[in-house]
C-alpha cells in the first residue's frame, strides 16, 4: 500500500503548498488580531487618562478655599510651577519631578496631580529633550514613556544612566504596550520601576514617594 503525492510543476507537493499556505495565513490572522487588541487597549489607556483629567479639572472648580481675610476664592488649578514654587516644594522633601512624554493629556493630567501633592514639575515632550532636562535640572526623579518621537524612552534612560551627572537618578519608564519584551528592555536600560498604562495619578505618585529614599541614598 502506497499513498500517491502529486508534485507540481515546481516539484513541490500540494499537499506542502497546502499547509505552507494555511501556515502563512494563520499567521498573518495571529499578527492582525494581536495588533488589534493592542490598539485596542492604547485607545481605552488614553480615554481613560482624559476622564481622569477632566474628573480632576471638575474637582479642583468645585473646590474652594477660604482667603487669610475671610472671603472665598476660588482654589487654583496650577500650571507650570513658578520658581517660588519649586523651591517650597525642595525645601518640603517632596522634590523636583521630570516627566516627558508626547501626550499632552497625560502631561497635563500628571503636572496637575504631581503639583498639588506638592511637587515641582517639569514637562518635556521627548525623549532628547529629557535628557537635556535632566542634565540641567538635576530632577529627583524622571518619568519616561516608552514610545516619543526623536527618541524614545528607553534610549533616553541608557543616555541618562551613562552619564554621571544623572545616573544616580531612579528612572520610572510606562507605556501603553505592556510587552515582556519592552519591560526586560527598560530594565536593562537601568530603569527603577516599569508601570502600564493607563497608570493613575495616585499610583504615579506613590511610586516617586518609594523612589525618594533610593534618591537620596544615592546623592
Amino acid at each position: 500500500m502506497y499513498v500517491e503525492v502529486r508534485k507540481g510543476r515546481d516539484g513541490s507537493s500540494d499537499e506542502a503548498n497546502a499547509a505552507s499556505t494555511a501556515w502563512s495565513m494563520n499567521m498573518a490572522l495571529t499578527t492582525a488580531i494581536q495588533t488589534l487588541l493592542v490598539e485596542s487597549r492604547h485607545r481605552i489607556a488614553v480615554t481613560v487618562h482624559r476622564i481622569a483629567l477632566s474628573r480632576y479639572r471638575l474637582t479642583r472648580r468645585r473646590s474652594i478655599r477660604v482667603g487669610r481675610d475671610g472671603s472665598a476664592a476660588a482654589d487654583h488649578v496650577p500650571g507650570e510651577p513658578l520658581d517660588a514654587d519649586t523651591t517650597a516644594a525642595r525645601s518640603r522633601g517632596a522634590g523636583l519631578v521630570l516627566i516627558a512624554d508626547d501626550t499632552f493629556d497625560t502631561r497635563e493630567l500628571y503636572e496637575m496631580y504631581l503639583t498639588q501633592c506638592g511637587f515641582a514639575v517639569l514637562t518635556v515632550t521627548d525623549g532628547e529633550a529629557a535628557v537635556q532636562t535632566a542634565l540641567e535640572s538635576r530632577p529627583d526623579v524622571i518619568v519616561l514613556d516608552c514610545s516619543m518621537p526623536s527618541v524614545d524612552g528607553i534610549a533616553a534612560t541608557k543616555r541618562i544612566k551613562e552619564h554621571e551627572l544623572t545616573r544616580h537618578i531612579p528612572v520610572i519608564l510606562f507605556t501603553g504596550f505592556p510587552h515582556q519584551a519592552a519591560q526586560r528592555s527598560a530594565l536593562e536600560a537601568g530603569a527603577a520601576v516599569f508601570l502600564t498604562k493607563p497608570c493613575l495619578p495616585g499610583h504615579l505618585e506613590a511610586t516617586i514617594r518609594r523612589l525618594l529614599p533610593r534618591r537620596a541614598g544615592q546623592s
